[in-house]
C-alpha cells in the first residue's frame, strides 16, 4: 500500500475491503470503517490505553470465530494490506505508531473461556484479557502466578487450598 494515497482513495479502498470480506466472513462477523456514519462501532473497537503513537485502520473486523480470523488474514495478505490483532487496547510499542490505513482484527468477541474438568484444562479464546482469566480461574477455585516478559503474559494455575 501506498504512504501517499488520497482521502478518497482511503475511503475507496475501505469501502472495497468491506464488500470483500463480508463474502468471506461468517454472517455475525462485522467490519467497520471509519467513515461509517453511525462510528460507535468502529470507535468503540478503536479505543486505546494511550494516544501515544496511534496507528490508524482503514478497518476494523469483529470476528466471531476461529475462522473468521483466519480469513481475514488471508484476505490481509493476499491483497497486501498490513494488518494487527489486538485485545486489551494497549498496543504501546513505537511500532504501532508506524502502522497506518491497516486492518485490525478485534479480537475481544473471542473472549470465552471453558473448563474440562475431565483434563483440568482451560481453553481460553483469543480476545480474552487477564483480569477476565484471574477472574474465570479464581470462580473455579485455582489462582494464577502471572510473569510479565517482553510485553507478553504467561503463567501457572494452581488449585487453591481453603
Amino acid at each position: 500500500m501506498g504512504c501517499q494515497q488520497s482521502g478518497d482513495d482511503l475511503i475507496s479502498l475501505a469501502v472495497t475491503i468491506r464488500t470483500e470480506l463480508e463474502r468471506k466472513l461468517s454472517n455475525k462477523a462485522r467490519v467497520h470503517l471509519p467513515f461509517d456514519e453511525d462510528k460507535t462501532e468502529f470507535e468503540k473497537a478503536n479505543l486505546r490505553f494511550t494516544q501515544y503513537e496511534r496507528p490508524t485502520y482503514l478497518a476494523i473486523v469483529d470476528p466471531v470465530c476461529e475462522n473468521d480470523v483466519i480469513e481475514v488474514v488471508k484476505y490481509a495478505r493476499e491483497k497486501g494490506i498490513p494488518f494487527t490483532p489486538r485485545g486489551g487496547h494497549h498496543s504501546v510499542t513505537t511500532t504501532m505508531g508506524r502502522f497506518q490505513n491497516g486492518m485490525c482484527i478485534n479480537m475481544r468477541p473471542l473472549n470465552q473461556m471453558r473448563w474440562d474438568a475431565g483434563k483440568r484444562h482451560v481453553t481460553i479464546g483469543g480476545g480474552a484479557i487477564t483480569d477476565e482469566f484471574v477472574r474465570f480461574v479464581h470462580d473455579l477455585g485455582m489462582e494464577v502466578s502471572m510473569y510479565h516478559v517482553s510485553l507478553c503474559w504467561s503463567g501457572v494455575v494452581n488449585e487453591t487450598k481453603m
